[in-house]
């Protein structure tokens, strides 16, 4: 439970690095332990639709992560909490968990002071939890998929640069911006007409959707009620 009466910290790995959207004191490189980032979640929203389907980074078991440790105030604290779970949690595919992050000094070299962090993991149960997929796969999915926020390729590449700015080497993100050429191009992959077929091949098992079963309304039900519980 996050205490919201005092200042917290918020550790983000995607694009919460680029686009917080929420009021904070400092930010700073931290690394948290036991978990990794990972395109391991399938955008139905904001990146992807369900009929086509993206992919968003999330944190999964095993490893290590940095990314950066926002800190708020304690009189942003309950609104910034709020805003997170209507951001993260309107379908569910993360849980929201107190973890610890230490925080790094001289560009990352060396360690601070450790602090619990509000964390947003993967449920490996939900529908949307794609696992481990290779960076072909991850290429193809995001190549190809558009949501509400835009185009799934900007949303990687924002993240890979924001890493890069503060210092943080991700090899597998360095993998994967190779492979789809370094450029935004892949975003009209889905209108080649062999690489679509290529695209209906990875998005599911046998070539279907992994979305095939989650209706456009039981989505838009599962969001209607997730407004509803935080009083929206």
């Amino acid at each position: 439970m996050v205490n919201a009466t005092r200042d917290i910290w918020v550790f983000g790995y995607g694009s919460l690095i680029w686009k917080p959207d929420f009021p904070f004191q400092e930010m700073r490189r931290g690394r948290l332990d036991g978990f990794h980032r990972d395109l391991c979640a399938y955008s139905v929203e904001h990146r992807g639709t369900v009929a086509r389907p993206g992919l968003i980074f999330a944190l999964d078991r095993g490893g290590i992560c940095d990314g950066a440790a926002f800190r708020v105030a304690a009189a942003d604290a309950a609104e910034v909490i709020a805003a997170l779970r209507q951001r993260e949690q309107v379908t569910g595919v993360y849980r929201e968990r107190l973890r610890p992050v230490s925080l790094q000094t001289n560009v990352g070299m060396s360690a601070g002071e450790t602090v619990m962090a509000v964390c947003y993991v993967v449920d490996p149960g939900h529908r949307q939890y794609a696992g481990r997929l290779s960076c072909d796969r991850q290429a193809i999915l995001v190549g190809g998929a558009i949501g509400k926020a835009g185009a799934n390729v900007d949303y990687v590449h924002n993240t890979h640069h924001a890493l890069a700015s503060m210092g943080i080497r991700d090899r597998r993100l360095d993998r994967l911006i190779a492979l789809m050429g370094g450029s935004r191009l892949a975003r009209s992959a889905n209108q080649d007409s062999s690489l679509a077929r290529r695209i209906q091949q990875v998005t599911g098992t046998k070539g279907r959707n992994p979305m095939r079963r989650w209706s456009v309304r039981a989505r838009d039900e599962l969001a209607v009620n997730h407004r509803k519980n935080l009083g929206y």
